[in-house]
């Protein structure tokens, strides 16, 4: 028997969020950085002197040494926003995906994605007689759904969506117990 039985095994085929807001502000800021570059080079290139006010950085840069307050604050902060940097390359996101069959022994898996899980407990909520409107959020483990009617009779409509519901869930060969909970609301009713 090996050490990982009764745990759930490593899968790889989770979907992660894509790191959009670090990317788009290194991209931003190489971007600027890279044009303000270009720009001194060529006005030094062109002129053969630095333009203002790149000309007073340069002179105030080289007057700079290593011990120096400003240079140690400046390197202390180029560290810390790398390694926030790294701790968003590092560090995964919520899983986006539900296991729907264990690992095969060819180590092939299958998954559903909690918005189409979502989706289809919806669909199952829409066939219940009653249910004028119907939305749900899948997490990993749990799925809350959202009925709304125009029947008065809440306690056995929800009884019945919930119903509905977990069977859907239930006939899926997912990895791990799904619970399933559903609200009720009566249209025309202010919450």
């Amino acid at each position: 028997m090996s050490k990982t039985s009764g745990r759930h095994p490593r899968h790889f085929f989770y979907r992660r969020p894509s790191r959009v807001v670090p990317n788009a502000l290194v991209a931003l800021v190489l971007l600027v950085a890279g044009g303000l570059v270009s720009w001194a080079a060529i006005a030094r290139l062109s002129t053969g002197t630095w333009q203002e006010p790149v000309g007073s950085w340069v002179t105030a840069l080289r007057s700079l040494r290593w011990q120096d307050t400003a240079v140690l604050w400046a390197a202390g902060a180029l560290a810390l926003i790398g390694v926030v940097l790294l701790l968003c390359v590092l560090v995964p996101g919520r899983r986006h995906n539900q296991l729907v069959t264990p690992a095969l022994a060819d180590g092939a898996e299958e998954t559903l994605t909690l918005g189409a899980l979502s989706a289809y407990v919806e669909s199952a909520l829409q066939q219940v007689d009653g249910v004028h409107q119907a939305s749900a959020r899948s997490r990993a483990g749990a799925v809350r759904a959202s009925v709304r009617t125009p029947l008065r009779d809440r306690d056995a409509l929800g009884k019945q969506a919930t119903a509905a519901a977990q069977a859907a869930v239930d006939r899926l060969p997912l990895g791990r117990r799904t619970k399933v909970s559903v609200t009720v609301d009566v249209e025309g009713e202010s919450a």
